[in-house]
């Protein structure tokens, strides 16, 4: 027994030391520009052919002097390598989303090794990308192989391709409730063993096991948008069966058998259906993509509310019950209690609001008109009202005699009922008022803030200024009514607005506007700060400067334009490739210029594009897509057809042809068959 722990804490050592000993090689390589080596074959020995490009790297630590992210840059570029601060991962064991087949990176004194691992389980296989430094020992394809062996169970994938990598899987039932009733959502969860074994929980178990790939089925239960729907008479034995399969294997599944309390006279849903039981109707106000909503319950005659599992859970997570009421139908009258199904206004109401009623204050309906009614069911206001809306930011819109107007938290009216057309009241303190087909806005003081002369609503652009719209072009107006920008611009984008973003008071100050399909940058004291002449610009950042670029004479720049001098730091230039233009009806071919050893093939039509080469693999290229090729391969557009390919098209490019160009090709008329 003793040997057996002194092995076992050996292997476990050797594990842990591979692991270190990758971090201790990698922190000695110095940032700066190495060899470049490109790999002639995958097998053992591997050949290594030096090319005449270098490769950068650049590592960055944090405080804690572990390595953060590694960047490999140069042409080509990989990019960057992400390195987790964990104990149990590591830059050459992370995996990132497409699963193991991205690129990893391997340390040794001489050299950085790029690979892709193209099989896990039973055995690593990997395949090389290239190599910077100096060129590898001939054993270096064994080195990583048996590294990789070694730290088995530190690879954790985002994903899973292949069931040959799967030990078992178990579905597990994911709820709110203890207990389940029969008409209850609930969501199912993975648990994924692999056959180097470790254990992956699933996204909606806090895992981190996307299952993209993976079909999940409960047999005999119906799918309801992203969950199930329970139906417990269906279960056999209390127990819910659970097929899952990954999607491109629908014949290898895994099954679970999953123990569930069902339909129980304690189970939470039946207990909170009871309290709604009496009633024909019941609504409540849910809180979805970013705004309320309010859902009308309907009592069925089998199972009452339980059919509404969710919409219970959100009833009864009640975080204030004196106030937040439920409203309750029953026949033709509305009333409303609290969650312990106490009356608090009694059933003799034609219609009434729903809300939090933090103020203890209800919109009701009565002999056909509306008024306000507090929580002992005494009037407040006159029931005068033709119509009352919900209440918005502390405002709520009121129609009488087909005139809008609004009503405060307590009921009292304090934006006469004037106008054509009014809309909720906003966060920022205003709401928009139509009169005569013109716009303005009102403060909560009733106070007009800006005048009703505008064709469109009115934006706010920060506190004391809004962007204003009249014949077509857009203005800016503070809220004293001066005009502090005629009707110039198409369009006038907030900018830095302080109490929403937090960020410094001089960016609230500033505007980005477009122009004839370019943009610039104003003052909200009247000073262009840009004329509108950048191709791309975007928002002021906190820090003072936005990223703008800028085309013309066939070259983009790109740079921080400063919002305190009005200038641009230009960071990057880039010329315009010259391009070969085919025209396959004259056989015209223009000059170009590109890389020597490569030909470029751009989808110049919106359908894809297919082709292939002498002795490649085919390429799918979208519209505005494109794909290079060596010039010493002939190109063909391939048909596609009853989702393979079938054949070889027209040649597109001889071998040895367009060296350095691009070849403009349209998807649209390759797709005619």
């Amino acid at each position: 027994m003793k040997k057996f722990c002194l092995l076992l804490f050996l292997l476990s050592f050797c594990i842990i030391n591979a692991q270190e000993s990758q971090e201790i090689t990698a922190s000695k390589w110095k940032d700066g520009e190495f060899e470049f080596y490109s790999p002639n074959n995958n097998y053992i020995p591997v050949q290594w052919t030096l090319t005449k490009f270098k490769k950068k790297l650049e590592i960055k630590k944090n405080t804690k002097n572990k390595i953060l992210k590694i960047s490999l840059t140069g042409n080509p570029s990989i990019g960057d390598f992400m390195h987790p601060d964990s104990v149990t991962t590591e830059f050459v064991r992370y995996y990132a989303i497409k699963g193991y087949e991205d690129s990893k990176i391997y340390f040794t004194q001489n050299s950085i090794l790029v690979y892709r691992i193209k099989e896990v389980s039973p055995k690593h296989e990997i395949e090389f990308e290239y190599c910077i430094g100096k060129k590898p020992e001939n054993n270096i394809k064994d080195e990583i192989i048996n590294y990789l062996e070694s730290t088995k169970k530190y690879y954790v994938p985002k994903s899973i391709t292949s069931s040959t990598d799967i030990e078992s899987i178990q579905a597990v039932v994911i709820s709110d409730q203890e207990e389940l009733s029969t008409g209850a959502y609930f969501q199912i969860g993975m648990v994924v063993k692999t056959k180097w074994g470790i254990e992956l929980k699933s996204l909606s178990l806090n895992g981190r096991l996307d299952t993209k790939n993976f079909t999940i089925k409960p047999r005999e239960l119906e799918p309801y948008k992203n969950a199930w729907i329970m139906n417990c008479k269906k279960l056999k034995n209390s127990e819910l069966e659970v097929d899952v399969y990954l999607t491109t294997e629908p014949t290898v599944k895994f099954n679970s058998k999953i123990p569930v309390k069902c339909d129980s006279e304690n189970s939470p849903v039946t207990i909170q259906s009871k309290v709604l039981n009496e009633y024909d109707f019941v609504k409540h106000r849910s809180y979805e993509k970013g705004k309320y909503i309010v859902k009308k319950l309907e009592k069925l005659p089998e199972t009452g509310y339980t059919t509404h599992a969710l919409s219970l859970m959100e009833i009864f997570r009640i975080t204030n019950v004196e106030t937040n009421l439920i409203q309750v139908q029953k026949k033709d009258k509305v009333g409303y209690i609290d969650k312990t199904g106490k009356k608090i206004i009694p059933l003799e109401y034609e219609d009434g609001v729903v809300s939090d009623f933090k103020n203890k204050i209800i919109a009701v309906k009565k002999n056909g008109k509306w008024g306000f009614i507090n929580f002992q069911n005494k009037v407040v206001t006159k029931f005068i009202y033709d119509l009352v809306y919900n209440e918005s930011c502390g405002a709520s819109i009121v129609k009488k005699d087909d005139k809008y107007g609004y009503a405060d938290s307590t009921g009292r009216e304090f934006v006469n009922t004037i106008y054509d057309n009014v809309f909720d009241f906003s966060n920022k303190g205003y709401g928009v008022v139509v009169l005569n087909g013109k716009h303005g806005c009102v403060d909560k003081t009733g106070k007009l803030i800006v005048p009703i002369e505008f064709e469109k609503s009115p934006i706010q652009l920060n506190p004391d200024l809004f962007a204003v719209y009249k014949n077509g072009k857009y203005g800016v107006i503070k809220t004293d009514g001066n005009m502090i920008f005629d009707f110039k611009y198409d369009e006038i984008y907030p900018t830095g607005y302080e109490y929403r973003t937090n960020e410094p008071k001089e960016n609230s100050n500033v505007m980005r506007v477009k122009l004839l399909g370019k943009y610039g940058y104003i003052k909200g004291d009247g000073k262009v700060l840009s004329e509108c002449i950048f191709t791309k610009a975007n928002d002021v950042a906190s820090v003072g400067y936005a990223i703008v670029e800028l085309h013309e004479n066939k070259v983009t720049k790109g740079g921080d334009f400063d919002i305190k001098t009005g200038k641009v730091h230009w960071t990057s230039e880039v010329k315009d490739p010259e391009e070969v233009v085919v025209d396959y009806s004259s056989n015209v071919r223009s000059k170009s210029k590109s890389g020597p050893d490569k030909k470029t093939i751009k989808n110049t039509g919106k359908s894809i594009l297919h082709m292939g080469a002498d002795g490649s693999t085919g390429y799918s290229v979208n519209g505005g897509g494109s794909v290079e090729f060596p010039c010493s391969k002939k190109v063909y557009y391939t048909y596609y057809d009853n989702g393979g390919y079938n054949g070889r098209g027209p040649v597109i490019s001889e071998a040895k042809q367009d060296c350095g160009g691009t070849i403009n090709a349209n998807g649209d008329q390759y797709n005619k068959k």
